[in-house]
């Protein structure tokens, strides 16, 4: 890929393992102009470093959780004058793989949206936040025909449960076909600078 179009780049903590990272290569590949690194030793400044050589405005670390599976998602700020993190830290209550549904990723060619549904004011809050802290414009809609000019959306939608709060899906706004993988986020938190 070329360094000059990487906007996103997708790593892991340092300890981390299979399920984390098939997790961190399938999120890669299911957003435009992404790049998912392996972190190896580098450490946070390093990180910030490489993702301005690429050009990149985010970084997003995988944090392993419970059991193995992805725990938390992080974002580093890439353009500004020193390694900032977003606000916003995702807790997850699990994932869901592309491949586990059947789905061959291909990476999309064009900016992928977060899409929330204006019918849904609760979620608007949270939906903007994962916008921000991806560097992703925000869409709001009333059916997913508005949004038909995407190739790829990701859809944000409002869970009633213990575990999970929200669900954040890659979709093709045509026919509402998987584009990517499933995020059930558990808790989203703001740390204090």
């Amino acid at each position: 890929m070329n360094k000059k179009h990487v906007f996103t780049i997708v790593t892991t903590t340092r300890r981390t393992n299979n399920r984390v990272r098939s997790f961190a290569k399938e999120l890669a590949s299911s957003l435009c102009c992404a790049l998912k690194i392996n972190r190896g030793k580098l450490n946070i400044e390093e990180l910030w470093y490489l993702a301005r050589e690429y050009g990149a405005k985010r970084v997003v670390i995988v944090c392993r959780g419970l059991y193995g599976n992805p725990g938390r998602l992080i974002f580093l700020i890439c353009d500004g004058d020193n390694p900032s993190f977003y606000p916003l830290i995702l807790k997850l209550g699990g994932i869901k793989l592309a491949r586990e549904e059947g789905v061959r990723l291909t990476q999309p060619k064009n900016i992928t949206p977060i899409a929330v549904s204006v019918e849904e004011p609760d979620i608007i809050l949270f939906g903007q936040e994962l916008a921000a802290a991806l560097y992703l414009p925000f869409l709001g809609y009333s059916t997913l025909e508005d949004l038909n000019q995407f190739e790829s959306i990701i859809y944000v939608e409002k869970v009633s449960s213990k575990k999970t709060k929200y669900v954040v899906k890659f979709l093709s706004p045509k026919g509402g076909a998987i584009t990517g993988p499933k995020i059930f986020v558990r808790e989203a938190y703001y740390r204090t600078p």
